[in-house]
């Protein structure tokens, strides 16, 4: 995208509860002009993505990456200014913890999810990015433009964003929250 763009990223396997085609569908056509989006990964929804995609006429703005090696995966999450999880629920297919929210935690790339399942253990509305209502869209369209005209604010969620998943999610700060829970199992006191 342009320099001055502001860049969205999704990854993951493209089933229904993802949500990518419907945020193509009725999230980007909102959004300004200079809001790209890039998405990473394949799956049965490929082709209502791209439908989508033509029916809004967002070829230059919207890029289907396919399947991305990990040095690849790597650079989407390090060159996007926010990750976008626009889940919507589905029947019998729930969304999981959401370690892509992780990934893209630890490159300092602020989410933008729905407050669904497995999303709401990962994100801590604020801190490393916003939970909206599923299916919302003026709730993402919100939530995204909040950072367009503001660089410094950006730069600030992606710094506590970094801080609050190596700090939460880390290698330490889980070993510790193992630890607290198996005293408290051997020793029974809370």
């Amino acid at each position: 995208p342009p320099p001055e763009a502001l860049l969205l990223c999704s990854v993951g396997r493209q089933v229904e509860r993802k949500g990518t085609a419907w945020f193509v569908d009725a999230v980007m056509p909102r959004l300004p002009d200079d809001v790209h989006y890039w998405i990473a990964g394949d799956g049965p929804q490929s082709s209502a993505i791209q439908a989508a995609i033509d029916r809004h006429d967002l070829s230059s703005r919207v890029r289907p990456l396919g399947r991305v090696s990990n040095e690849t995966l790597s650079q989407l999450y390090r060159g996007a200014d926010l990750f976008v999880m626009p889940n919507v629920p589905v029947a019998n297919d729930m969304e999981g913890f959401g370690i892509v929210l992780l990934e893209a935690g630890q490159c300092g790339t602020p989410a933008i999810a729905s407050r669904l399942e497995g999303i709401r253990d990962v994100i801590t509305e604020g801190v490393n990015g916003h939970l909206v209502s599923p299916q919302d869209p003026d709730a993402f369209v919100d939530a995204i433009v909040q950072y367009r005209d503001h660089p410094k604010a950006l730069d600030a969620a992606a710094r506590r964003t970094r801080r609050h998943t190596e700090d939460t999610f880390g290698w330490s700060a889980v070993a510790d929250t193992y630890l607290a829970v198996l005293r408290t199992l051997h020793t029974g006191e809370v």
